[in-house]
């Protein structure tokens, strides 16, 4: 889609055919979504644990994932890829499992 985006824009407006522009769109693209899914993160889990609204935790770990491909893409903040890595990634793993056990039952 982003592609799309991208080729029609450059029929319109030559500037958009400088491979720079593209790289700079991607990677600005890349902060929003990277911002937009932690939002959305903190939402759903607000909802699910303050609220005690369950509707919203299934897609805490989509949300999660699509972060962190997102994170690890852009490269930029080492200290936050650090605590997927050790915090958010096993969490993820010990919750997949754990909702798969609940599915057997």
């Amino acid at each position: 889609m982003i592609e799309f985006f991208l080729e029609q824009k450059a029929r319109v407006d030559a500037s958009w055919r400088l491979a720079k522009r593209h790289a700079l769109f991607r990677q600005e693209m890349d902060l929003m979504s990277l911002q937009r899914l932690l939002k959305a993160t903190g939402t759903y889990a607000y909802q699910t644990a303050v609220l005690g609204n369950p509707v919203y935790a299934p897609y805490i770990p989509r949300a999660l994932r699509r972060a962190a491909r997102v994170l690890f893409r852009l490269g930029r903040f080492p200290a936050l890829q650090e605590a997927f890595e050790e915090i958010i990634a096993p969490a993820l793993l010990e919750w997949e499992r754990a909702a798969t056990e609940a599915n057997r039952q």
